[in-house]
């Protein structure tokens, strides 16, 4: 089946959004919190960041959120399984390159909410990458063993393309295996990090909560970056 229209490509594996205030000419394609296989478990935990999970929050806000993540979820694996991962690849690439064309996209953030449903998604996004090359994507992760199982087996993982760990606990950092990574610091510590080439403080919380013209997520030279703590995680940490 050639897919040849937007609703057609959603139907099949899902919608992205773009209406983010805080990230300009992004499209994120999200999925449903609730069910993260690493992160269902980390709620449990009191000091995890996905205690927190402003994604949850939001779901549980917004019903219309809820049910799209949820369908979007739905429609990713059953396409991944059905499919197979390079023709759900296709239809992405399909859903990007007309996104481009109506409204300038430039970056593609994987996951704004959820994670990973599989490893198979992994491997997807490295396909979508090699397909988009004018597109820059950060996929911030804590699917740390499929991750490594999928770098693993892939060598040429395209420059285009960022898999940051983030880590599941506030002041810790993620596994050194790993090139590429990121953390929630409390204020005190967040506030001691000085910006090397390698290591960058988000900024967003200090500029109206936007990212503005910083890429640093899906900037290859830089290995780890550093956020503040959000309201909630400020007084959950105090």
């Amino acid at each position: 089946m050639t897919v040849t229209t937007l609703k057609e490509a959603y139907e099949l594996v899902g919608k992205p959004t773009t209406d983010n205030s805080k990230m300009t000419a992004t499209l994120c394609f999200n999925t449903d919190p609730e069910l993260c296989n690493t992160g269902s478990e980390l709620r449990k935990i009191a000091d995890s960041v996905c205690s927190f999970c402003y994604s949850m929050r939001l779901c549980n806000f917004r019903k219309n959120v809820k049910l799209s993540y949820r369908r979007n979820t739905e429609l990713l694996i059953s396409a991944l399984d059905d499919m197979g991962y390079p023709r759900v690849a296709e239809i992405m690439s399909f859903i990007i390159g007309k996104k481009k064309q109506t409204m300038g996209i430039t970056k593609v953030r994987i996951k704004d909410g959820g994670d990973a449903v599989s490893e198979l998604e992994f491997f997807m996004w490295v396909e979508v990458a090699r397909r988009c090359r004018d597109q820059k994507f950060w996929c911030p992760t804590k699917e740390y063993g499929w991750l490594r199982s999928m770098l693993r087996k892939v060598k040429d993982i395209p420059p285009n393309i960022i898999f940051r760990v983030s880590s599941p606990k506030v002041n810790q950092l993620p596994m050194k295996e790993f090139k590429y990574r990121s953390v929630v610091y409390t204020q005190d510590k967040y506030d001691s990090v000085v910006d090397t080439d390698s290591i960058k403080k988000c900024r967003a919380k200090y500029q109206g909560n936007a990212c503005l013209e910083c890429t640093y997520c899906y900037d290859p030279k830089v290995n780890t970056v550093v956020y503040p703590p959000n309201k909630i995680k400020e007084s959950k940490f105090q």
